[in-house]
């Protein structure tokens, strides 16, 4: 919400749809893993694999307009457009730390702001 808060003038249109998009996608792969974890089992395949997918395009988008809007220094915007795709891609080598690592250079510019 703190990169939506701060860069909603500068990315345009199309900035906001990629920031929903990765809120949404978020939000079901959230949901699918709570419902993973309280039935013992994987339930609500599809709403993992919408979540990333919705992820996957949301995080690319937001990414692009925010180094299209010069809304973040150009290594956080790569950083948030290849974050979530590489932390899926290289989920088995600590892809998830990689993207945490990018969500932590994004916090540490917003509160020099």
């Amino acid at each position: 919400m703190g990169v939506h808060s701060f860069a909603q003038n500068r990315y345009g249109r199309a900035g906001t749809i990629g920031f929903w998009l990765a809120v949404i996608g978020t939000g079901l792969i959230t949901i699918s893993a709570i419902a993973t974890l309280f039935a013992g089992e994987n339930s609500l395949g599809f709403a993992f694999l919408g979540g990333v997918l919705l992820s996957l395009i949301g995080y690319i988008v937001l990414g692009i307009m925010t180094w299209r809007g010069k809304v973040f220094p150009f290594r956080d915007a790569v950083a948030l457009t290849l974050g979530f795709p590489l932390s899926v891609f290289l989920t088995t080598m600590g892809g998830g730390i990689l993207f945490s690592l990018a969500w932590l250079e994004i916090g540490y510019f917003l509160s020099k702001q």
